[in-house]
Formats: structure tokens, C-alpha cells, sequence
């Protein structure tokens, strides 16, 4: 999948990044050959040095 992020939107306003635990909608442009469909919820977890991903 290749995306390019065109807009976050929250609380009727528009960003430019987001603070941890917020959720937006995001307006995309790009590939998808995974089958993304609007309404789908994308998630990212982050882990800090030393901690081993699950």
C-alpha cells in the first residue's frame, strides 16, 4: 500500500497532526491493493526502544 495523507480532520477542524489517542478522519490519495474501504479504521501502535513487538 502507498498513501499520501491529503487532509486530517477532528472536532470540525482540520490538522496537521495528531496527539496520542485521538481519532480523525483522514482523506488519502493513492494506491490500494489491499481493498481500504471508507470507513475502515486504520491503527498504529508505537513501541519504544527496547520494548519487543507482539
Amino acid at each position: 500500500m502507498s498513501f499520501r495523507l491529503e487532509s486530517i480532520q477532528a472536532y470540525r477542524h482540520a490538522f496537521d497532526e495528531l496527539e496520542a489517542g485521538m481519532t480523525a478522519e483522514l482523506v488519502l490519495s493513492g494506491e490500494d491493493d489491499h481493498g481500504l474501504d471508507e470507513g475502515d479504521v486504520l491503527a498504529a501502535t508505537r513501541f519504544d526502544e527496547g520494548d519487543d513487538a507482539v
